[in-house]
């Protein structure tokens, strides 16, 4: 799969486009895709397929490709475009397989009518040949079996529309085939001899003479029943956990309410007690009442956290959108405080603006917790060196701010689970520094809430940048 700008400039790609082609993501974005061209079709074929795109049409067809060791390959592709809620197209998707070895197979059916029939009859997926009309005039073993018959004899005495357990299913299908001159991977529920119902997902195509008559249909067959009970069993297994965390999540938001409370209760009587007996006890108990305090604190971080993360899982959190300086309403606020804590760890704290207009459309508290955590984070993570907030502008308009440390850094191992809730690199009661692993994960949300994109690099002993990138 890879995603375009309206231009062709390559967005993003999945690991499949890079096996299929060997160019990396980093090398494919921010590149047009005609690098892919293997010259093989002329302009007229891609002018006629921008038209289409571009007037809002799906696309869809076969074209060669050229790999980056040159080599070429055929792939079916479908362009999708996607539109803003004024209708503008802002990205096109292109969904791309490979099909070089169906594309041989085809060419080999052509040349040798021995190698076709021993294809034919051993073909794991059913092949057919049907009349205009719908009756079955050749059908291989597979496509026999499929549909629970014992004679291409049998079958061919059945219209192909009475396999559909929906006839306007069918309507569908030929409404398709008609307009484009052929299917691929058609999906719909067939009836077998017995009655029995089955997924299938069909390929075909028009076979007609010079005079551009149709002559016959002719197509694959593939029992996907399996498949599609597969399919069903992890969509009913996503809404079931998707249910138990929404369970937990409001779980835990009840039980973070009981302790709230009474932790508000106990952290007033102990600031009272602590100032009626300053001059009463000694050194050791003036000290544990500090330790009750910042003990009680530690407690109510961790319980706005999880309240933070339970609203948001929850559904219940109250975005609020409205324009706001990013600079002056959020970061420059958070200086002060921040400027204390580095003060007191003997490390260099600064922000730096390198752009003039950071007015940004968003839900301004999720932006303030996004900062007060990824800052928060670099000081307590940074033992020396410097802690620095840097926000610019990329080549595309996109404000951006960077949080740079010269901390403890983020082992790469560890990367891909960054953001998932309740983890932490360093485990046990040995762990060097306090947390329960849902500052990151609440900033990851945060960013999708605001529709901004949060990148890191990280070199373990050597310190990490966090990039938040808000698009214009």
């Amino acid at each position: 799969m890879v995603i375009t700008d309206s231009d062709g400039i390559v967005l993003w790609a999945n690991s499949s486009f890079t096996r299929l082609t060997g160019f990396s993501l980093k090398e494919s974005i921010g590149k047009k895709l005609n690098f892919l061209r293997s010259g093989v079709q002329d302009e007229s074929f891609y002018s006629f397929m921008w038209t289409k795109i571009k007037s809002g049409e799906m696309w869809r067809g076969e074209i060669v490709n050229k790999r980056k060791d040159g080599s070429f390959y055929t792939e079916e592709m479908t362009i999708t475009p996607t539109l803003n809620t004024a209708g503008e197209i802002i990205s096109f998707v292109a969904v791309k397989q490979d099909i070089t070895e169906r594309k041989s197979a085809e060419f080999q059916l052509i040349e040798s009518e021995l190698r076709f029939r021993g294809l034919f009859e051993n073909a794991t997926v059913g092949m057919y040949q049907t009349t205009p009309g719908g009756k079955v005039i050749m059908a291989n073993p597979t496509l026999i079996r499929i549909l629970g018959y014992d004679s291409l004899e049998e079958l061919s005495s059945r219209n192909v529309l009475d396999q559909y357990s929906d006839p306007a299913i069918r309507e569908i299908f030929m409404k398709e085939i008609a307009k484009y001159g052929e299917i691929l991977g058609f999906e719909a529920q067939w009836k077998k001899k017995d009655g029995t119902l089955i997924y299938i997902r069909e390929s075909s195509r028009v076979v007609k003479d010079k005079d551009n008559k149709i002559l016959y249909y002719e197509g694959q067959i593939e029992d996907v029943t399996e498949k599609k009970k597969t399919e069903q069993e992890l969509i009913t297994a996503k809404e079931k956990a998707e249910q138990s965390d929404r369970l937990k999540s409001e779980f835990l938001a009840q039980i973070s309410h009981e302790i709230r409370t009474p932790l508000n209760v106990i952290l007033s009587f102990t600031s009272i007690m602590k100032e009626e007996l300053k001059d009463k006890v000694d050194e050791e108990m003036r000290g544990a009442f500090d330790v009750i305090d910042s003990e009680g604190k530690r407690i109510m971080r961790t319980v706005e956290l999880i309240l933070n993360m339970s609203e948001l899982q929850t559904g219940s959190y109250n975005y609020k959108s409205k324009k706001i300086d990013l600079a002056k309403d959020v970061l420059e606020k958070m200086n002060r405080s921040f400027q204390q804590v580095a003060k007191q760890k003997k490390v260099s704290f600064s922000i730096v603006n390198n752009t003039q207009n950071t007015t940004l459309e968003v839900d301004e508290y999720s932006v303030n917790q996004i900062f007060s955590h990824l800052i928060d984070n670099a000081l307590k993570y940074t033992l020396k060196g410097r802690v620095n907030v840097i926000i610019d502008q990329d080549p595309r308009g996109n404000l951006y701010v960077d949080v740079s440390d010269t901390g403890i850094g983020i082992a790469e191992e560890y990367l891909p689970r960054l953001f998932t809730p309740f983890t932490r690199e360093e485990k046990g009661y040995t762990r060097s520094f306090e947390g329960n692993g849902l500052g990151l994960a609440l900033v990851k949300k945060y960013c999708q809430l605001n529709n901004a994109e949060i990148k890191v690099t990280s070199i373990k002993g050597s310190g990490t940048t966090f990039r938040i990138i808000f698009p214009r």
